[in-house]
């Protein structure tokens, strides 16, 4: 993954947020790990970085939960 890329975690449970960036900040992962956690909150993420909106880093890699309340984990695929 190039540096100029982030990752995102898309989960709704936040421990488990919370653990993998902590697991992303153990190896020295030399990327920003973000997270969000619902999939509407990760729509309007990815949003705002398509349109332009906030100059946020892009992600390189995406960690998706497809089962979250609300807006699932396959509504995000689809857009």
């Amino acid at each position: 993954m190039r540096e100029d890329q982030s990752i995102l975690i898309i989960d709704d449970d936040v421990d488990y947020c919370c653990l993998l960036q902590l697991a992303f900040h153990e190896v020295d992962v030399g990327n920003p790990v973000e997270a969000v956690h619902d999939g509407q909150s990760a729509l309007n993420h990815l949003r705002q970085l398509t349109d332009g909106v906030f100059n946020g880093i892009m992600p390189g890699l995406i960690l998706l939960d497809l089962r979250m309340p609300g807006v699932s984990g396959l509504e995000v695929l689809r857009w």
